[in-house]
């Protein structure tokens, strides 16, 4: 055993291509089969952009699954809150995460859910103008309202309580204009 480590000690590691080499040899000079061939690396990375995608949408969906099952949150909640947590950060990173993380308390103590059953829709919870400034507070969802500490109390149809230490906040439903002008965040025109 000990020759055979001085032996790898002292000559440098040989790499193997497969499209070249079917068998290699041990240090002890014994051949050594290839189990299977490793394919050329042009063709893992021909389609980037596609494989990213893709690699992207499934994080995504695992995310939601673990949001879902995990948290016991409504489907609808875990799918946003996945692609808020991938969603490109626009505005300063600290406050993204700010809001991400707000929407995450809103699904973990249910007033996501209460708001939905209360009929409150996506885009007011998430949603963001088309222009900038996106996160307008007057234009914005809900979450672009909460600071770090605030948490949300009494949700009704009308409005909800957005309470910061000993402080109360009546935050007010406002309709949603039809002119198509608040998306969802991750569908924002580039």
């Amino acid at each position: 055993m000990r020759d055979w480590l001085a032996t790898l000690g002292a000559q440098p590691p040989t790499c193997v291509n497969a499209e070249t080499a079917q068998t290699a040899e041990t240090p002890s000079g014994a051949p050594l089969k290839l189990v299977s061939a490793v394919p050329a690396v042009s063709a893992l990375t021909q389609d980037t952009e596609e494989w990213v995608a893709l690699s992207r949408r499934d994080a995504i969906a695992e995310r939601s699954a673990l949001v879902e099952f995990d948290g016991a949150a409504p489907r609808v909640l875990a799918d946003v809150l996945a692609r808020m947590e991938a969603c490109p950060v626009w505005g300063e990173p600290r406050r993204w995460a700010v809001i991400v993380d707000a929407l995450a308390r809103m699904i973990d103590d249910g007033t996501a859910a209460q708001a939905l059953a209360a009929g409150w829709q996506i885009l007011e919870l998430v949603g963001v103008q088309t222009t900038r400034p996106h996160g307008l507070l007057s234009r914005a969802g809900l979450v672009f309202s909460l600071r770090e500490a605030d948490r949300v109390t009494d949700v009704r149809p009308s409005h909800c309580m957005i309470v910061a230490g000993a402080l109360r906040h009546t935050w007010l439903r406002c309709p949603l204009p039809a002119d198509g002008s608040i998306v969802l965040p991750w569908e924002l025109p580039s």
